[in-house]
C-alpha cells in the first residue's frame, strides 16, 4: 500500500506542506508518539501514508519508544 519513501504525515495535513529538511534528535525525541485503538498518533492526530492511517497489529494502546 505504501512503498518505501512514501511521505508519512499527520491526518489532515498536506503532503505538499513545507517542512524543515532536518530536525535535531532532541526535537524528535520531544514528540510523544502513541498507539490509540491500534492507530499510531502524534498529539491526538493519526499518522497517515497515502491517505490511510498507520495501524499496528499487536499493540492496541500505549507509547512508542
Amino acid at each position: 500500500w505504501a512503498a518505501p519513501g512514501t511521505k508519512v504525515i499527520l491526518e489532515g495535513a498536506s503532503e505538499e506542506a513545507v517542512k524543515p529538511e532536518q530536525i535535531s534528535a532532541d526535537d524528535f525525541f520531544k514528540v510523544q508518539i502513541n498507539v490509540v485503538d491500534g492507530s499510531v498518533q502524534i498529539a491526538g492526530k493519526k499518522l497517515t501514508a497515502k491517505g490511510k492511517a498507520l495501524e499496528t497489529v499487536h499493540a492496541k494502546n500505549g507509547g512508542v519508544n
